[in-house]
């Protein structure tokens, strides 16, 4: 690992826990509640459980690893409706994998109000398959014990490296897009970057962040997708929605027009002849 520190497990307010990286400090998830998020930041505004009730499989694009616990919770939504879901995870940290390995093969439970044991097995069940994907870097790997529930393909190194290595046609119904922040990962909230994302969508699919930058929301509507309010989650702001079309939650009038104003600079930094859509 970095240095003489290591990543601290952190138990956040809803009794989950989650990582602290060991130079910058930033969490993997909120500390307001890791399990929560996961849920209502990700699963619930993708709308994974309807998807899930309509689709053989799902194909799930999970931008940062970490702990698995996105991708615990959206296979927690797709094996209640028997869906196979096919993951594809981007992380950058062999450590912070390892970390959660050791930490949370050891104790799978969420300790969550609302959730059951079961929740923490699926947890339990991700972080063996991520184990065994790390043996097997880049090649898709059947959520262990469980290969009804689908399959994970971990994509280790620098995500820009590794999204566009993926077969050209490749695209994704679902995307959680949950680096760490514009302050500690600027690369991963860059306009090329977040083009290289909504390229990999697939025509109905949906994208959610927590983020909830002017510039974010900029790049992917200038990157051709249609971009909403996302929800808050516990006391943090509103993230963000995107797809391909369509509508979704609008914006304030005045960030409205920030947005818009933005992701036209950025399409005549580009010479882009697209004009910018939102969700109004």
């Amino acid at each position: 690992m970095t240095g003489t520190r290591t990543w601290k497990r952190i138990t956040t307010a809803d009794g989950s826990w989650t990582l602290e990286h060991p130079e910058h400090g930033e969490a993997c998830h909120s500390r307001y509640g890791a399990w929560m998020e996961a849920r209502e930041r990700y699963c619930i505004p993708c709308e994974l459980n309807e998807l899930a009730g309509e689709r053989d499989e799902v194909r799930l694009l999970d931008v940062g690893t970490g702990l698995g616990l996105n991708i615990a919770a959206a296979l927690e939504v797709a094996a209640a409706q028997n869906t196979p879901l096919r993951v594809v995870t981007l992380e950058r940290s062999r450590d912070v994998l390892l970390t959660a390995i050791e930490i949370g093969l050891a104790d799978p439970s969420l300790a969550t109000e609302d959730s059951s044991n079961a929740a923490g097995e699926l947890h339990r069940v991700v972080l063996s398959t991520i184990a065994d994907a790390l043996g097997s870097e880049g090649t898709e790997v059947p959520f262990s014990g469980r290969p009804d529930l689908g399959s994970l393909r971990l994509l280790l190194g620098d995500a820009r490296d590794t999204l566009p290595a993926l077969a050209p046609d490749q695209k994704f119904d679902v995307c959680f897009l949950d680096p760490f922040s514009h302050r500690k990962e600027p690369e991963l909230w860059s306009p090329p970057f977040l083009a290289e994302v909504a390229g990999r969508l697939a025509e109905d699919g949906r994208l959610s962040t927590y983020s909830a930058s002017v510039r974010v929301r900029a790049g992917l509507i200038a990157a051709g997708l249609t971009v909403g309010l996302g929800p808050r989650v516990a006391k943090k702001a509103a993230g963000t929605v995107a797809q391909r079309g369509g509508t979704l939650p609008v914006f304030e009038p005045r960030i409205e027009k920030r947005v818009l104003r933005a992701a036209e600079e950025l399409r005549n930094a580009t010479n882009s002849p697209d004009q910018p859509t939102s969700s109004t």
